[in-house]
């Protein structure tokens, strides 16, 4: 009887047009009986597991079931459908295009070359790029002060300013949880004694700038607003004679007590080594020494 009602039912468009044979239909019908012979019997069987040989072939099986399954509804469909291969490229064009217009905030126009490209800008400063900036500002800079970085990320750089910059204390400060817990993991392998590794918003971190000598921001994606916060902390808690060197040029006017000052270090960086960056150096002064 069911099987009666389950004629009734089919549509007759599609009876009258039977499904042509496919490619690979007879897999599909011997994977079909291989799934019933694996079903529980009414006896209350309890299913034996697969064989070593049929787990190897797991992921293939998984994959085959989808393009069968996909290729009857192709079948079934009485307006046809494309190949299931068009479709996922479809659909990864779409999601790609849809993910760069949801994002425009993201590409900020701060005078960098990429403009802080969502996708791509991230990445650790290389130990190169640490060396030149070592270099920069001298060797003997981390006996008069702390080493702070701004958005450490993995912790890469804090732990080796400690380890072979001169420095006897380090800071980084990190946003993104999984990030620092990264970096927690490489410090404690490391063993690097003098680093501190800080969650969290900058804002909520001061006591990193109270003897601050040098401080390094890779700040290609941070907006105006946040760029103009961190510079007016690092002014007002900075001491006198403390640097900061960035990737983008603070926005201005810049806060009181803080001057541009010269620099022709340029920095390459994994996530575009085809280009250098050039580095923008600030010094905390005195208010009366600032020039702008």
């Amino acid at each position: 009887r069911i099987e009666a009602v389950g004629r009734d039912l089919w549509p007759r468009h599609l009876a009258a047009h039977p499904a042509q044979p496919t490619p690979g239909g007879e897999g599909r019908q011997r994977r079909s009986a291989t799934m019933r012979e694996r079903r529980v019997g009414e006896g209350g069987e309890v299913e034996k597991p697969a064989p070593p040989q049929a787990a190897q072939k797991a992921a293939v099986v998984d994959a085959a079931d989808c393009e069968s399954l996909w290729q009857d509804l192709r079948d079934a469909c009485p307006f046809g459908l494309p190949p299931m291969a068009i479709v996922l490229k479809v659909i990864s064009l779409a999601s790609s295009i849809i993910v760069y217009l949801a994002l425009p905030s993201m590409r900020v126009e701060n005078g960098s070359v990429d403009a802080c490209d969502p996708v791509r800008t991230y990445g650790e400063i290389p130990q190169e790029g640490m060396h030149q900036l070592m270099d920069a500002i001298g060797r003997d800079v981390g006996a008069s002060g702390d080493f702070l970085d701004i958005g450490s990320g993995f912790g890469n750089y804090a732990i080796w300013a400690c380890q072979h910059g001169g420095f006897s204390r380090c800071w980084g400060v990190e946003l993104m949880q999984d990030r620092h817990e990264v970096a927690e993991a490489t410090l404690r392998d490391a063993g690097v004694a003098g680093v501190t590794l800080l969650l969290g918003d900058m804002k909520h971190h001061p006591q990193v700038y109270r003897n601050l000598s040098f401080a390094y921001w890779n700040n290609l994606c941070f907006p105006e607003d946040v760029s103009k916060a961190v510079s007016a902390q690092f002014a007002a808690s900075a001491p006198v004679g403390a640097e900061l060197w960035a990737l983008a040029a603070l926005p201005g006017p810049l806060a009181s007590g803080i001057a541009r000052a010269h620099s022709d270090v340029s920095l390459m960086m994994p996530w575009r080594p085809e280009f250098a960056y050039r580095t923008f150096r600030y010094r905390r002064v005195a208010n009366e020494d600032v020039t702008g």
